[in-house]
């Protein structure tokens, strides 16, 4: 689904790689559009980004890359979706999903969405990146369950592929 072509449900082997799925399978991106991303597994998943999509798909190697399969989701991200809103959306999700019993979940989350909306918003502060990689690494060892351990990945993997997006919306404050 997302940024393509012809949108729908197809099951492909492992071994075929994300290229081939967004561009062969898929029909590609429409409007001339460029390829941004592909984000694999839903809310709990990760992007992987256009420089990688030759990576086969392969349970083990996407989960090295930060983009676990997960339910096999596939959303395909042009040049124009902005990664900040794109975990601002996420995080917003999970917040709701969060059963609350938790606080490293409950708490976390709430935090993460709070740091993230605000850099979204133009109101991001030097260290904000800092601290949502606290958050999400104490939300992955302390929380209770498997939502709370894993809510932070779509963070993670995006802020090691596209850190400079949020980068960008902090630091442009710092220089006014």
């Amino acid at each position: 689904s997302g940024s393509i072509v012809n949108s729908g449900v197809v099951e492909v082997p492992f071994g075929t790689t994300l290229r081939e799925i967004v561009y062969d399978i898929c029909g590609g991106i429409p409007n001339g559009k460029k390829l941004k991303a592909v984000h694999l597994g839903g809310p709990l998943g990760g992007c992987v980004p256009e420089s990688l999509i030759d990576t086969p798909l392969d349970f083990d190697k996407m989960s090295k890359m930060g983009a676990p399969i997960g339910a096999g989701d596939v959303l395909v991200l042009d040049e124009d979706m902005n990664m900040v809103d794109l975990i601002r959306f996420y995080l917003d999700f999970l917040s709701k999903e969060s059963c609350g019993k938790c606080v490293p979940c409950r708490e976390g989350l709430r935090q993460m969405l709070k740091i993230v909306t605000n850099i979204s918003e133009g109101n991001g502060r030097e260290g904000d990146i800092e601290l949502l990689e606290e958050i999400s690494e104490v939300m992955s060892e302390a929380a209770l369950c498997s939502l709370g351990k894993t809510a932070s990945d779509p963070l993670k993997s995006t802020l090691r592929h596209f850190r400079d997006e949020f980068e960008v919306n902090i630091l442009s404050l710092i220089h006014i």
